[in-house]
């Protein structure tokens, strides 16, 4: 079981539960975190059931502000070129383009078009920005990043003001500044017609974007949460690559696991780290003489020396390979009995745990657990019995 623990928790558990501890799958953490932060959704209850809050969620409501931040800054631009465009238009047309003062007096026909063909330039491009934004904004599903796009969305339409202060001779820019306004009547009616095109556009824009980019984007979210989270997650499931039998194993929920109920390995890693350093940890193995505690009860100590070579063929050979006499595992072919061996007495205490009996001291107590597919260290022990 490849993606077990020690807690015995399948992996998909850690990273639907959003364990901190987490080292494989990584992404699939950090995806499941943002799907969680966006739609407001909770580990702990099952998607399958998720009603419509989803879509009126953190991540819904910042995405919508952000794209609605957006449409206004597009629309003052789309303003600010039509009002140049009018005003433009306004001047007297003439051959020449003429000044008097600093009122400009008449403007030639070349130089109008040019403004025009620029004008409706700048207004496609805003158009552009506006649907690429919000469509870049409907595809970030994190709401810091979702934030920090918006921001720099509206740095984008500061590049030509940018480029205008920069590069542009500073002769030009006083002689701009100087320049006289030029007059554009507004009537009432027109200002009404125009606050109502403008509010019209933007529930446009907003109803778009709700119902045919974030509607879909919270659905795939939880279609995604669904076929990652939703069922039962606690088992794991590998296929033999000789028989290509296919096996399954349940496994424990993080949250139901408890002090009082660890596995081997995991009070085998509390032993090992409550002692202060190395010689402790030898000098604790090898209290094991009768009538003294034993302070590292489940682990057997591998010296430094042997290094990780010796460490991992220990823990992987198989018992035909080992040999039936080897390193303590069968003592003669006899039942286990408290000499007070290290190896022996380590190994009793993880028989005990393994099987739930930790009270047992015999062989004899441990006869109903013989069978046990799990129980392969107990035969061991106890050969004669089982």
């Amino acid at each position: 079981a490849q993606f077990l623990d020690f807690q015995q928790s399948s992996l998909v558990t850690r990273v639907c539960e959003k364990v901190d501890t987490l080292i494989l799958s990584d992404f699939q953490k950090r995806l499941v975190e943002n799907i969680d932060a966006y739609l407001n959704l909770d580990s702990s209850v099952d998607n399958e059931l998720a009603d419509n809050s989803s879509y009126l969620s953190a991540g819904v409501i910042t995405c919508g502000m952000g794209i609605l931040l957006w449409s206004l800054s597009i629309m003052q631009e789309l303003l600010d070129t039509f009002k140049f465009l009018e005003a433009v238009w306004t001047v007297p047309k003439a051959r020449r383009t003429a000044f008097r003062g600093s009122c400009l007096t008449s403007i030639s026909w070349g130089r109008t078009l040019a403004v025009v063909a620029l004008s409706v330039l700048r207004a496609l491009l805003a158009c552009s920005l506006l649907y690429a934004g919000a469509l870049w904004l409907t595809r970030t599903q994190n709401i810091e990043a979702l934030i920090l796009n918006a921001v720099a969305l509206v740095a984008i339409l500061n590049v030509d003001e940018l480029v205008f202060i920069t590069l542009m001779p500073k002769q030009i820019q006083l002689t701009l500044t100087q320049l006289d306004a030029v007059k554009v009547i507004y009537g009432p009616r027109r200002r009404q017609l125009q606050s109502f095109v403008l509010v019209c556009f933007l529930l446009m824009i907003s109803c778009y974007f709700y119902y045919f980019e974030i509607g879909p984007l919270v659905n795939d979210m939880l279609d995604v949460k669904q076929r990652l989270c939703g069922g039962n997650r606690d088992f794991v499931i590998g296929q033999n690559a000789q028989t290509q039998v296919i096996h399954a194993l349940l496994s424990r929920n993080p949250k139901d696991v408890t002090s009082t109920h660890r596995t081997v390995i995991e009070q085998a890693v509390n032993d090992l780290a409550r002692q202060q350093s190395a010689e402790t940890l030898v000098n604790a193995s090898q209290q094991t003489t009768k009538g003294v505690s034993m302070r590292i009860k489940y682990a057997r100590i591998h010296q430094q020396y042997e290094g990780p070579e010796g460490f991992q063929h220990e823990i992987s050979t198989t018992v035909s390979e080992r040999g039936a006499l080897e390193h303590g595992f069968l003592w003669d072919c006899v039942d286990y009995m408290n000499t007070g061996s290290s190896h022996q007495v380590i190994n009793w205490n993880i028989v005990k745990e393994l099987t739930s009996q930790p009270q047992a001291e015999t062989c004899g107590e441990m006869r109903g657990a013989c069978d046990w597919p799990e129980s392969n260290l107990l035969r061991l022990t106890c050969p004669i019995t089982c």
